[in-house]
């Protein structure tokens, strides 16, 4: 994985439900309509601040995010970008199918890039908007980083996850 894929590896994962509306009629959705696993795509651009004068770019990332109910009405996002191991979950708050981030149970992840540097993004801005087996899921956050040579980095990004039930 790439400091691009990685730069939006962890941003991911604004997933909510619980007491939801329907995407399709706007009637109370079941409990669990929103969970399951999701093959989710990614796009973004990220700016590389720290040191200066260092090029930004695009990025994109493919993983599987999984979606579970959390006994209070709340989703719970998990998800993994191959090779690494599940990286991190974030816990969502659900009106109708929105969803935000509540600011706990997650929000900062970490993993190994391709290259062997070590990345932590933490998504600071973070929603999902879901429709029948989908989602869109707008992010925007900071990352920071060493690399394989221990030389520190850190930046911004942006992009959105778009995730389909198979």
């Amino acid at each position: 994985m790439n400091r691009e894929t990685i730069a939006c590896f962890f941003t991911s994962l604004i997933l909510s439900c619980g007491g939801s509306s329907s995407p399709t009629t706007g009637a109370p959705a079941p409990t669990g309509s929103y969970a399951g696993t999701y093959d989710a795509t990614y796009s973004g651009t990220y700016v590389v601040t720290s040191p200066p004068n260092r090029p930004g770019g695009t990025s994109t990332a493919s993983a599987t995010i999984t979606i579970t109910d959390l006994p209070s009405g709340q989703l719970q996002a998990v998800w993994q970008i191959p090779p690494n191991p599940p990286s991190g979950l974030v816990d969502f708050n659900v009106d109708g199918n929105k969803g935000t981030a509540t600011g706990t149970g997650g929000m900062c992840f970490t993993g190994k890039l391709d290259n062997g540097d070590t990345q932590t993004n933490c998504c600071t801005s973070c929603s999902i908007t879901f429709s029948t087996n989908a989602f869109i899921q707008p992010n925007a956050g900071t990352f920071t980083g060493t690399t394989a040579l221990g030389i520190p980095y850190s930046g911004t990004y942006s992009g959105t996850w778009t995730g389909t039930k198979p």
